[in-house]
């Protein structure tokens, strides 16, 4: 699906057998990829973490990815035996992050070998899961993004617009194709 704001969609679900999805992405998405870098500064793509064709694809050619990993250390050791290919051109979201959790942004960075300039940390907020849930994310960042420092939304807020900073340095040096999957994890 194309729109005139430059919305371009793949319909996935109900209406689609995910085999013949795959076959149909992997056939078209190189002349996809072709047009947008001429007519767009950024593509970003949400794809599955799950192990599929088209994801495989997609990981391969992004130049970027971006991955929100959940702050478990577990979790993080299986996604980069799973993933250590990409791990070069990822930019890493931990999020439900908690200060006082054992596994910290710096033991992630130096057990990872992460350039500290891409990683962000996304606090634990429990108002924001149902936002997720209900497609209100952009809503609540938006009536929130002026708040002040005696808000109570001020610390996660900040942290938001850091991780965005961080993420937007990066782009602006290499841009084009940035690959997103909403969670690496179970």
């Amino acid at each position: 699906t194309l729109s005139e704001d430059g919305l371009y969609y793949f319909a996935q679900g109900k209406l689609f057998n995910n085999e013949i999805y795959e076959l149909r992405i992997m056939d078209e998405i190189n002349h996809f990829f072709e047009y947008l870098n001429e007519v767009e500064d950024y593509i970003f793509i949400d794809a599955k973490s799950q192990d599929s064709i088209s994801t495989a694809g997609l990981l391969e050619e992004a130049d970027i990815v971006v991955v929100n990993l959940k702050q478990d250390e577990k979790l993080m050791k299986d996604f980069f035996k799973k993933y250590a290919s990409i791990t070069g051109k990822a930019f890493f979201f931990i999020s439900e992050y908690k200060q006082k959790n054992g596994f910290s942004k710096n033991k992630f960075i130096n057990e990872f070998s992460i350039h500290p300039n891409r990683v962000a940390v996304i606090p634990y907020n429990p108002e924001f899961v149902p936002l997720v849930d209900d497609g209100r994310i952009t809503e609540y960042v938006m009536r929130n993004y002026d708040c002040r420092k005696n808000s109570k939304e001020y610390y996660y807020i900040s942290h938001l617009k850091r991780a965005a900073r961080l993420l937007k340095k990066i782009l602006d040096r290499q841009p084009h194709l940035a690959i997103m999957a909403e969670k690496w994890y179970a």
